[in-house]
């Protein structure tokens, strides 16, 4: 008798300690799922932070360049070499110009 008294114990501890187990698999899952949904989302957000920083870096070198267009002094000494906008990268900047 004692020892069918030990098997039921058994049984419903193991019982608990699987249900448990089976709660924490299920929460550890959708923690999962979160966290994956998160770094793409993280991903999407630092895509965008580069594209800006290269806009703005391509901005200031247009500026740049058109500032070195618009100085006299500049186009005394003026060196095609170092006048690196082509006709493509002017249009493509116009494009870029909200109507």
């Amino acid at each position: 008798m004692g020892d069918l008294v030990v098997e039921a114990q058994v049984k419903e501890l193991f019982a608990h300690v699987s249900s448990e187990l089976l709660t924490l698999i299920k929460q550890t899952s959708a923690e999962r799922e979160l966290l994956a949904a998160r770094v793409k989302e993280l991903e999407a957000e630092l895509a965008e932070a580069k594209a800006e920083i290269k806009r703005r870096r391509d901005q200031s070198a247009f500026a740049r360049q058109m500032a070195k267009s618009f100085d006299p002094a500049a186009w005394e000494n003026f060196d095609p070499s170092e006048y690196t906008l082509t006709i493509d990268d002017l249009l493509a900047e116009i494009d870029k110009i909200p109507e």
